[in-house]
């Protein structure tokens, strides 16, 4: 994660609107992971595969960590 992200992100945590910030960006992320789903279930060439596969892996991590710290 670049560092202009994490800032941002450790402003947002901080401020007022805390808990309505974690549900957005929790919904965010939730709704990539169920379009890399989607993506999984079509049919693809093996690179497409790979390709989406990694990316959901990295988006489900980022969501694991985003629990992690906002508890």
């Amino acid at each position: 994660m670049n560092s202009f992200f994490m800032t941002n992100l450790e402003e947002a945590l901080a401020g007022d609107d805390r808990d309505v910030f974690i549900k957005d960006l929790q919904a965010a992320f939730e709704q990539e992971i169920n379009c890399f789903k989607a993506a999984l279930r079509r049919p693809s060439t093996m690179e497409e595969f790979d390709q989406n596969n990694a990316s959901l892996e990295v988006f489900s991590n980022s969501l694991s960590v985003l629990e992690a710290i906002t508890k």
